[in-house]
């Protein structure tokens, strides 16, 4: 989750290398004890694009040949659903539902009732397509959703029933979603583009390793320390490569 543009101060995670930092990725990075977080994102993308950025950009070989199959994780953040991508002139552009629905073939048939339910059923392919990459390479899989909604309905549907063990769940012992967003504006923990500040982003991913601590043990590593190596695109520009972090606040590996 990230917003290109948006105005940064002390808490709030969104210019290029602050983004990366300060957000969820490198928070469990370091709560986990990952020694390299690879974060491939784009703000305002979806689900489709993120499957098209692993898949360009992940080295396979690399990983197979330098890692432990053991020690890689994929966390997918599954964003919201009614996010489209297709390709426009060689570029990856997000095509907002509206436009996407303006389409005649889709304007004349699509039933407004099934829209949602729709966009879900097209979201459940790449999360079984990432799932699917992962059990074959033997790596670990967690995934969850930014929307109640959406987590519930993927929860009751067989549409992901392969992989729904490997969902974090939607609510939590505190009473809180995944992404808690009035509870994270209650508590002041919203940066000035409405995603989570550092605070927010701290808040969420302390939910997710206290679920991992309790049903996913095997994603918890030994490497505690102060050194980290992050790869990402949001530091990249434009986003079409992955580009090594040099933040003097961590020491690259």
């Amino acid at each position: 989750m990230q917003s290109k543009g948006a105005e940064s101060n002390d808490n709030s995670p969104y210019k290029s290398e602050e983004m990366v930092i300060n957000g969820i990725g490198h928070s469990l990075q370091k709560k986990l004890g990952y020694r390299k977080l690879i974060n491939i994102g784009e703000g305002n993308s979806s689900i489709k694009y993120q499957l098209e950025c692993f898949l360009n950009l992940i080295n396979f070989d690399e990983i197979k040949t330098k890692y432990n199959p053991k020690n890689v994780t994929l966390f997918l953040m599954v964003t919201y659903p009614t996010r489209y991508n297709r390709y426009i002139n060689g570029k990856s552009t997000t095509i907002k539902i509206e436009e996407y629905n303006s389409i005649p073939i889709i304007k004349n048939n699509q039933k407004e009732e099934s829209i949602y339910e729709d966009c879900l059923k097209d979201q459940s392919v790449y999360i079984n397509t990432l799932g699917f990459i992962c059990e074959s390479n033997n790596w670990n899989f967690i995934w969850g959703c930014v929307d109640d909604i959406q987590s519930e309905w993927l929860e009751n549907n067989k549409s992901v029933e392969k992989y729904i063990k490997y969902k974090l769940p939607h609510k939590y012992e505190n009473g809180v979603s995944l992404i808690p967003l009035s509870y994270l504006v209650h508590k002041k923990m919203i940066a000035p583009c409405n995603h989570p500040n550092k605070d927010g982003y701290d808040f969420i991913s302390n939910n997710i390793v206290s679920e991992i601590h309790k049903n996913r043990k095997e994603l918890i590593k030994e490497n505690l320390n102060e050194e980290y190596e992050i790869w990402s695109t949001a530091a990249a520009s434009p986003n079409t490569w992955l580009k090594k972090l040099s933040d003097i606040h961590y020491k690259n590996i």
